[in-house]
């Protein structure tokens, strides 16, 4: 199951960032999945709660960013994109595409519930 192992990396991560700041707890987390990736958002979020029982990341959000495929025509030149991979050309239904996309999924940000420095002033 791929989406475990993205889970247990976005986990890692998670717990650097909230150690680093004290061990506080994690409200958030936003991913960036590549086009390549075929990840199932709600495995993904099922697997990280799993994961994530126990410790700081406990009950976080997950925020997930798709990228949509990119195309370029090889016999006409048009640009194009969408949500999954097309079999010919929209403007001229050629099947002499050049796909690009983002290939990995990386953490972008981490949510942290910090003190307010303000407290107490």
């Amino acid at each position: 199951m791929h989406e475990l192992s993205v889970a247990e990396s976005a986990l890692k991560i998670a717990r650097r960032v909230s150690a680093a700041h004290g061990n506080v707890k994690v409200t958030g987390i936003r991913l960036s999945v590549g086009s390549f990736d075929h990840l199932d958002d709600e495995a993904l979020c099922f697997a990280f709660e799993m994961l994530a029982d126990e410790t700081v990341c406990r009950g976080a959000a997950i925020a997930i960013e798709r990228h949509p495929f990119k195309a370029t025509c090889g016999a006409c030149g048009e640009k194009s994109e969408s949500e999954g991979i097309a079999e010919v050309c929209p403007a001229c239904g050629s099947a002499e595409l050049k796909w690009e996309g983002e290939e990995a999924t990386r953490v972008v940000s981490v949510d942290l519930d910090l003190p307010d420095v303000n407290e107490g002033v």
